[in-house]
């Protein structure tokens, strides 16, 4: 629960005072293009200590997030970048994910409207 609120929270944090998504310039902070914009990534994702789900995802400049797993991809995600944070969300935020990016490599946790938490580490691919 404190996991949920926790990201729930950031997530907050991350969508207030959000410009509009023209070049990536709404997904970072405000009056800051976003520096992920176009990248792309490789990683896996885990659900209570499932097994990892193997993920890839590219961070589009309209702030939609493309992402593959599973043989099947969606664009049914946003996501966003403050500063190393960066936020996204898949189905209409089904689930939420949150962490830091250094480097060439991000990761950081996840919950969705199930109650269901997890990790996630990625890798630039591009």
């Amino acid at each position: 629960m404190r996991l949920m609120l926790g990201i729930a929270l950031a997530a907050s944090l991350l969508l207030a005072g959000g410009a509009s998504a023209q070049s990536g310039k709404g997904c970072g902070r405000p009056g800051e293009p976003a520096t992920l914009t176009g990248s792309s990534w490789k990683g896996t994702f885990t659900w209570n200590g499932d097994p990892a789900v193997a993920q890839t995802m590219t961070l589009l400049p309209d702030c939609t997030l493309k992402y593959s797993y599973k043989g099947t991809t969606y664009t049914n995600g946003r996501w966003l970048q403050r500063g190393d944070m960066v936020m996204w969300n898949t189905n209409d935020h089904f689930a939420i994910y949150l962490g830091f990016v250094t480097g060439g490599e991000m990761g950081g946790t996840m919950a969705n409207q199930n109650g269901a938490y997890g990790a996630w580490t990625f890798k630039r691919a591009d």
